[in-house]
């Protein structure tokens, strides 16, 4: 039996629409992989794309791709700005909100961040 390389109905190529929907999912579930679910995209091609995107972006381009990962950073630095707004608040479930940060935003609030790993 020989499979298709991508289930039916699965997205390969980027295009602006997609890039809409990728980035209104984004705040919904917050991880990659996730996101690349609920918009039938292979999460090997959205991260693909994000890790192009970085790269057009370290070297000064203007493509769909470094807009995908511009406007997919700031879909989540607003869920981030949102959970922190609602730590301060101190609401009885903030264990929830710091476990949420830690996992989905483990560069930056895992135990091995970037800062803890600079003090230490």
């Amino acid at each position: 039996m020989m499979m298709r390389a991508n289930p039916s109905g699965y997205h390969t190529s980027l295009t602006d629409e997609l890039k809409a929907r990728l980035i209104e999912a984004t705040p919904q579930v917050l991880i990659p992989s996730q996101v690349a679910a609920l918009c039938c995209v292979p999460k090997s091609t959205f991260n693909s794309w994000l890790k192009k995107g970085k790269e057009e972006t370290e070297a000064g381009k203007q493509t769909i791709f470094t807009q995908l990962l511009a406007e997919f950073d700031y879909a989540r630095a607003q869920v981030v700005r949102e959970k922190i707004e609602l730590l301060s608040a101190c609401p009885r479930n903030y264990q929830a909100l710091i476990w949420l940060l830690e996992k989905c935003f483990r560069e930056d609030f895992g135990a091995e961040s970037e800062d803890m790993r600079e003090l230490k």
